[in-house]
């Protein structure tokens, strides 16, 4: 059964703030499953109930996401490797 990932919320998180995740309360299971952005000042995590680390303000997102705009942005080139060209 497909997982319906407009559920979820998409949450853009500074670096330096990977430590305070925690990772039981997400839809990733380690840092080694989120996608950072390609200077890997963020990476970006998803959930479908708030996590407690959030809530708490133990940690506050860059920005938060639909499942669309969060598509939009994995698209950019701060998040994509441009293409090379034939």
């Amino acid at each position: 059964m497909l997982k319906d990932f407009s559920k979820f919320t998409y949450s853009i998180i500074k670096y330096s703030d990977l430590t305070t995740v925690n990772f039981s309360e997400i839809n990733e299971d380690s840092p080694k499953t989120v996608r950072f952005s390609l200077d890997q000042n963020y990476f970006i995590i998803s959930y479908e109930q708030t996590p407690s680390f959030i809530l708490k303000g133990s940690l506050i997102p860059v920005q938060n996401l639909s499942h669309s705009e969060a598509v939009l942005l994995m698209e950019t080139e701060n998040w994509t490797p441009k293409k090379e060209e034939i």
